[in-house]
């Protein structure tokens, strides 16, 4: 391959003396030779000095691309990054193979870790592009951890929160639980500061996990039962699920009763759902895990919401059952609103059927607020129809507020009206403070009235102090909250 960029190297030639080679592109390809400075002392131990440069390399590195060419690039990286890796790299970063420069990067910079690592982080740091300065100082830190694990550690503890932050973590995390999860655990407590310890703490678990659920899983199992404990347990279970969750879900129903099993069984919900939703659902249910309950009907309900329904409607009347049907019915109304209506208007008048409407409302009301509404206007007079009211408003008022507005004014002058415009005021009073000001005026409660107000009155003063004063002045508010508007405005 032809040579066709500006070379500059430092070698050591079989006579002993440093030298310094350009590679000048020139009409002839000829070359010159210049004498380089001496190399800064701390690269010159006798036990690191590089091989004598192979005669003729530098005529080598202009004739086609052959294994022996390779061999000699690869002999000239280990000899030139032993004596100057920031100069290897340099050259190395012009070598057009990707695959042999990366090999020829990897050995250099695995030199360098071996004696600098902290040097070799800085320098690939503030050099090459973003991405190329990770891979490398990825390369580093693993050749620095295979030497000396701890130095490495204690580097991280002072590294900045930048980019490179959760590659050295995670490089850090893999290292200790290849050497010895049990022993690399021990050492964590004595060794690591806290706040290390805190941040590598649920990757360490993880990583264990997934090489080793069953040992990870005995090993938090003995931790101290407090609320780190259930943090890791239901962490460990979650990746054990993934590996085989037949296992898991045995290790997880022989947990004690508790906090630890409870968020354990949450973490493995989806994944047992999708094996055996009737067997999840069941022992959901059998051990009034309602938390896990709901999220295994909700998943349920995604594939087969029919079936999710009809077993839910066999549960006894109960929190259980309440939440199931919320969860069911929420998850539903997204694939099949009329059926989740349907469902859920047919439940029994008790709590289940108002959580199970209201969860529908909820749902559409972000997909079709308008027809939400529509439906709504036919609920009866009751709590159920105001609380549906209050479920609508928000997301309506987000994203179509002068549709919400025309519905708004329909409403009866009462307490569910003054406080859907509360709402609705609340929702509007960042893009348009004047009409949210407007609306608060509206508010037949004195006390709301009045706080709503006030609330938007700020607002609007900072986007248009001008036009907010006047309408302040001449607002139904009471003088004293008028002027200590005025005022801070003013001061602001």
């Amino acid at each position: 391959m032809h040579m066709s960029w500006l070379l500059g190297l430092t070698v050591l030639i079989s006579t002993g003396g440093f030298f310094h080679w350009k590679f000048v592109q020139r009409g002839d390809d000829r070359l010159r030779l210049t004498e380089s400075p001496a190399l800064s002392s701390n690269l010159q131990e006798p036990n690191m000095l590089p091989e004598p440069m192979k005669p003729g390399l530098v005529e080598d590195l202009f004739q086609t691309d052959t294994a022996e060419w390779k061999a000699d690039l690869r002999r000239l990286a280990r000899s030139l990054g032993s004596a100057d890796p920031e100069q290897a790299l340099v050259l190395i970063s012009q070598v057009e193979d990707v695959m042999l420069r990366v090999e020829l990067r990897t050995l250099v910079l695995r030199l360098w870790a071996g004696r600098y690592p902290v040097a070799a982080l800085q320098f690939v740091q503030t050099c090459f592009d973003r991405q190329e300065q990770i891979e490398m100082a990825k390369t580093i830190l693993r050749a620095w951890i295979e030497q000396d694990l701890g130095s490495a550690m204690n580097w991280f503890a002072q590294y900045p929160n930048d980019d490179f932050h959760q590659e050295a973590r995670d490089l850090l995390v893999e290292a200790l639980t290849v050497q010895d999860p049990q022993n690399a655990m021990s050492w964590m407590k004595q060794s690591v500061p806290e706040s290390v310890q805190a941040e590598i703490y649920g990757p360490f678990w993880r990583y264990w996990a997934g090489v080793d659920p069953a040992a990870a899983a005995a090993a938090a199992l003995a931790l101290p039962p407090d609320s780190m404990q259930a943090d890791l347990m239901a962490q460990v279970a979650a990746c054990w699920a993934e590996v085989d969750v037949v296992q898991a879900v045995v290790f997880v129903k022989e947990l004690p009763e508790g906090a630890t099993k409870s968020q354990a069984l949450e973490q493995i919900g989806d994944l047992w759902t999708e094996l055996d939703p009737l067997s999840a659902a069941s022992y959901a249910s059998e051990q009034h895990q309602s938390k896990m309950l709901a999220t295994v009907v909700a998943k349920w309900a995604e594939k087969n919401p029919f079936a999710a329904a009809d077993w839910a409607t066999r549960l006894p009347t109960g929190e259980d059952r309440d939440r199931a049907f919320e969860s069911l019915t929420g998850i539903w109304a997204v694939k099949s609103p009329m059926d989740a209506a349907t469902f859920a208007v047919e439940l029994s008048s008790d709590g289940s059927q108002e959580r199970a409407v209201l969860a529908v409302v909820s749902t559409l009301a972000y997909a079709e607020p308008g027809r939400t509404a529509a439906w709504i206007d036919l609920f009866p007079a009751g709590l159920l129809h105001d609380a549906a009211v209050m479920r609508v408003i928000t997301p309506w008022a987000s994203n179509d507020p002068t549709a919400a507005s025309r519905w708004l004014q329909t409403l009866p002058a009462n307490t569910l009206r003054d406080a859907a415009v509360d709402i609705f005021s609340s929702v509007i009073d960042g893009q348009y403070p004047a009409e949210a000001f407007q609306w608060a005026a509206t508010i037949e409660q004195t006390g709301l009235r009045n706080e709503r107000m006030e609330v938007v009155a700020r607002q609007w003063l900072k986007a248009n102090h001008a036009e907010a004063a006047v309408g302040i002045a001449g607002a139904t508010l009471p003088q004293e909250i008028k002027n200590t508007l005025l005022i801070n405005g003013n001061i602001e």
